[in-house]
């Protein structure tokens, strides 16, 4: 009886250990990280991993000294003053930078498995690299540039190579933002979807050091992931309709939603966007009168809608 029992004890102790093995082994960072909603003072970095993770960002001037020569200053995916460590989707939000000033960063992920309500069992960190030169980077907007540079895409409809070829010969280093201006893919059906049809292209061309500014087309409103999509591209307010600046240029985004009536069959009586659009129209009247979009140099005010 006692062997039978230590042999229970050993395959139990094996089996977990193999789990344990397998999981530790395969942690690792699937996608990204990729830069969204820059402002003047702050920016949101955001990455994935194949397992749940606490998950944080350390920053450092970009002045030449070796990145991990002190300690960096911690920014953690945190809601409602919570830190996030049930998600394998890491979103930081770092604020009070200074206005036109690049910083280096790196990003760090510990998975993380709940043991019971009250204890977390962490395992490995992984990271990307970060060094003196060469490290991520990316630069605030300024408060004073009286110029602007930007690309804008759309109808890409999942078209990664296609993107990617668009690019050749572009030098991103003279580029403040990209613009995805609707239809990058066709429709979401999952999460895999986003980073095959352009994210993993975006991000190995410019998106770890160049802002995203992501704006939906009717496409973008269609298949069963579509509404957990904003999810990848976060904005502070969660709208995807929206006003910023940059320097001396005033950018106003609408969602536009769908191109048929509502009722239209193809929708499946999902769609409500008469009602949506009306929300807008009403904002976009108290928008354009506002100090912040009105005091912005004649001529250096841009408009942004989907493709339809």
């Amino acid at each position: 009886m006692n062997r039978l029992i230590l042999l229970i004890i050993i395959t139990h102790l094996f089996y977990w250990s193999t789990i344990a093995g397998q999981y530790k082994q395969d942690f690792g960072i699937t996608h990204g990280p990729y830069l969204c909603d820059m402002s003047e003072t702050a920016v949101t970095i955001v990455w994935l991993t194949n397992h749940n993770a606490l998950s944080w960002v350390e920053i450092a001037p970009d002045d030449g000294s070796h990145f991990y020569g002190k300690e960096r200053p911690k920014y953690f995916d945190t809601y409602l003053g919570r830190k996030q460590a049930a998600t394998h989707l890491h979103k930081v939000r770092i604020e009070n930078l200074t206005p036109g000033t690049r910083y280096r960063y790196a990003v760090f992920s510990r998975s993380a498995s709940w043991e019971n309500d009250a204890k977390i069992v962490y395992g490995i960190t992984v990271a990307n690299p970060a060094y003196s030169r060469n490290s991520l980077s990316f630069k605030t907007f300024s408060t004073s540039d009286d110029t602007v540079s930007f690309i804008m895409f759309n109808d890409i409809h999942g078209r990664a190579q296609f993107m990617k070829d668009l690019c050749k010969g572009i030098d991103f280093s003279s580029v403040d933002m990209v613009f995805f201006n609707g239809d990058m893919s066709s429709s979401f059906i999952s999460e895999e979807q986003i980073f095959t049809d352009f994210m993993d292209a975006s991000i190995e061309l410019f998106a770890k050091r160049i802002p995203i500014i992501f704006n939906r087309g009717n496409h973008e409103t269609r298949g069963p992931f579509a509404d957990f999509l904003m999810d990848y591209f976060p904005v502070r307010d969660g709208k995807v309709y929206r006003t910023f600046n940059v320097g001396d240029a005033a950018f106003l985004i609408l969602d536009c939603g769908e191109d048929k009536p509502d009722s239209d069959i193809e929708y499946s009586g999902l769609a409500d966007f008469d009602a949506y659009r009306n929300e807008q129209a009403a904002w976009l009247e108290k928008t354009i009168k506002q100090m912040e979009f009105r005091k912005q140099r004649p001529g250096l005010s841009f408009f942004t809608c989907p493709r339809r």
